[in-house]
């Protein structure tokens, strides 16, 4: 696990790592993986907020999904 995170953002790193990372064949972790992550943990604080200001979380997902596809990041982050 990641030191200093708390349980939750470490499950959302965790999901982003795993997930999303290994769609691209990559190492490497975008900011767009991590925020796809929160929007599909729909229990997780961060989503509950988007919702409670009126964010279509369904189409924020398919945007940033699609912007996945199309772009490359160096964002690393270390195991």
């Amino acid at each position: 696990m990641i030191r200093g995170f708390t349980p939750e953002l470490q499950k959302i790193i965790s999901i982003a790592s795993q997930k999303l990372g290994n769609k691209i064949n990559s190492t490497k972790i975008e900011p767009e993986h991590i925020i796809i992550s929160i929007l599909e943990d729909r229990n997780c604080i961060a989503s509950k907020a988007l919702a409670a200001m009126s964010v279509d979380l369904d189409d924020m997902n398919s945007e940033l999904n699609e912007s996945v596809k199309k772009n490359s990041s160096d964002l690393f982050l270390p195991g």
